[in-house]
């Protein structure tokens, strides 16, 4: 809000009254005036979007106005060869976004992906003779993208991975700063030089923490920054409600089925919450560290479901438990954990459902299990080849 009452201050530009500059972007395809008009990011989200028959979860990508300001903003950087470096928070859909703009927005006649995903362990050598695999020798010190592309579209996860070395640097992100200032490198056989023609570079890595190092201020002045921002409980509810409901009414599940997605994405995400703020890290529980992944894994196991087997309310809502547990119960590490998180669950069960843990599992400290590696497999079965039962 402090952006925006800045920038409708300083400028002198009729921006429109409601929301935020945030929610709008200029039509140019409008041509009103010749330079186009204002309009909502919205209005280019579909209201019958639905995913494509068969597909994976993690494929799934549902347009939000996020994600569809992201992938426009992004797209715009590709296809002006600029390099862009993507931040946010573990689960808020960077490498998914940017998997889905290589997919979708790139030429297979022109450009050539590639992708790497940095660790702590990542060296400087290893990348450069893997990017140097897709170059071939144009003329004198140049060199080019193989298989005559006019581009090659280098994505590096977890750009800030790499540990440090005894003077502070990293070096396989020095690597890269040199290129992006240089746009060479050097021959590690014959000391001379590479000049690298066509290399675009996109980036994505989380805030520092942990193994995450602060990346230096000179590469990072070399990049153009897309923060992807935390989805809000609207958004987090319509995404995964999409989801299981396509798959619901699809799969032509029961109907008492379909009528609860919304109260089981409401409740999976009050219990997300809650999980967040009593299990707490602390030295003794370090691993005590939950974000968006984790509730959508919640949501993975779900869309495995099998109508022969969830057929009703309760089956669905023992389903529903068992992928909790086995997300977030199984990182707790002492009864008192446990028996909080059981009570967290039973209180949901009640006030939604007008269910109890007890009279699901009948015993207080059953934890229900669910695998796909028994029974018979059928048409209907998941990626695996066993039903989720």
């Amino acid at each position: 809000l402090k952006i925006d009452a800045f920038v409708r201050k300083q400028t002198s530009i009729s921006l429109p009254p409601l929301g935020t500059v945030y929610d709008y972007y200029i039509n140019v395809s409008s041509k009103a005036g010749g330079g186009g008009e204002w309009a909502f990011w919205k209005e280019l989200i579909s209201d019958d979007w639905r995913p494509m028959p068969n597909s994976q979860f993690h494929d799934i990508l549902v347009p939000t106005i996020d994600t569809v300001r992201n992938h426009y903003i992004m797209n715009i950087f590709q296809k002006h060869r600029l390099p862009l470096l993507c931040t946010g928070t573990t689960g808020t859909g960077k490498t998914a976004q940017i998997h889905n703009l290589l997919n979708e927005s790139l030429s297979s006649d022109m450009d050539l992906p590639l992708v790497i995903n940095f660790s702590s362990a990542t060296q400087s050598e290893v990348v450069q003779n893997t990017i140097d695999k897709r170059l071939i020798k144009h003329h004198g010190d140049v060199f080019v993208p193989i298989d005559n592309k006019q581009r090659l579209v280098l994505f590096i996860d977890d750009l800030n991975m790499p540990a440090k070395d005894l003077f502070g640097s990293q070096p396989p992100l020095e690597l890269l700063r040199q290129f992006m200032e240089y746009e060479f490198w050097y021959n590690l056989d014959k000391c001379s030089t590479k000049h690298i023609q066509g290399l675009q570079l996109l980036c994505a890595m989380a805030p520092p923490g942990g193994s995450r190092a602060v990346i230096s201020n000179r590469l990072m002045s070399k990049f153009n920054v897309l923060n992807f921002i935390f989805p809000d409980d609207e958004q987090i509810q319509s995404i995964f409600s999409t989801i299981l409901n396509d798959k619901f009414v699809r799969e032509n599940f029961d109907s008492t089925i379909k009528s609860n997605v919304e109260k089981l994405t409401k409740c999976t995400l009050e219990l997300y919450k809650r999980i967040c703020d009593n299990f707490l890290p602390i030295p003794s529980k370090c691993h005590y560290l939950f974000n968006l992944r984790d509730f959508s894994k919640v949501f993975n196991g779900l869309y495995a479901a099998n109508k022969t087997f969830c057929d009703n309310k309760d089956s669905l809502l023992k389903l529903w438990s068992h992928e909790c547990c086995r997300i977030f119960y199984d990182r707790l590490i002492n009864d008192e954990d446990r028996t909080l998180f059981i009570r967290f669950m039973d209180s949901m069960l009640k006030e939604q459902f007008s269910s109890s843990w007890q009279q699901l599992f009948e015993q207080d400290n059953v934890v229900p299990i669910f695998t796909s590696f028994h029974g018979s497999s059928s048409s209907s079965s998941n990626e695996s080849g066993g039903v989720y039962q």
